[in-house]
């Protein structure tokens, strides 16, 4: 699954952001909770 979404990073994030769907995340606590770097977090929230 990982490979289909770009990496092991992005899916984590994405992980965060689909289990809770109504809650509102800033760039760097949705980085702390998926355990990624905030940079490369931000990079992928702006595409």
């Amino acid at each position: 699954m990982t490979e289909l979404l770009g990496g092991a990073g992005r899916y984590k994030a994405l992980r965060c952001l689909y289990e809770q769907p109504s809650r509102a995340f800033g760039t760097r606590e949705l980085a702390a909770l998926a355990g990624i770097d905030p940079s490369n977090a931000s990079r992928w929230l702006r595409r």
